[in-house]
């Protein structure tokens, strides 16, 4: 019967399948200092809409919230990883990945499961991201069966402003 769910700040582990299938679940506001989400978390809550995830993010586990009512979700800029199916069977139809992913599981994004549990490719997915990134790679890997739509996000200018890394400073006298 659990419907909203707000965790203490101070908590910094959610175990694997803590809330499976809590069915009732709509909301769920994460604490900040939490920096991995383990697999299965909120699987198949079918009622589960929103989602307020950690600013310390980086991992979010496999099947995490595959099977919800997930409409959006914004993902944090300190995510590295998101895991296999991790989104699969929810109601998103676009998603944005930071440029700081730079690994997604199979099924991650834009697959539905059937009622026989069969991953289908939802054909009108969009995936926004950066050229060259994980996401365009995701988006576009026909090994996996992906064909999604890569909308690219424009350059921070702030980063195209920087120095490149590998070349010296230049100076003036």
């Amino acid at each position: 019967t659990l419907t909203k769910l707000t965790l203490p700040e101070s908590l910094l582990y959610i175990g694997e399948a803590a809330f499976t299938e809590c069915t009732a679940l709509t909301e769920v506001t994460l604490p900040d200092k939490i920096e991995e989400l383990e697999p299965v978390v909120f699987f198949g809550c079918k009622a589960l809409e929103k989602v307020t995830l950690p600013a310390e993010l980086t991992t979010i586990g496999a099947a995490c919230f595959a099977r919800t009512a997930l409409r959006e979700i914004t993902l944090p800029d300190k995510l590295t990883t998101v895991g296999q199916a991790a989104f699969a069977g929810t109601a998103l139809s676009e998603v944005t990945i930071p440029a700081s992913v730079t690994d997604i599981g199979y099924s991650a994004f834009g697959w539905n499961l059937d009622v026989h549990e069969e991953f289908a490719i939802n054909p009108d997915f969009v995936i926004h991201g950066y050229a060259g990134s994980a996401a365009q790679t995701y988006a576009s890997d026909a090994e996996n069966g992906n064909a999604f739509t890569f909308e690219p996000i424009e350059a921070d200018p702030q980063q195209e402003s920087r120095p490149d890394d590998d070349k010296p400073p230049v100076t003036t006298q």
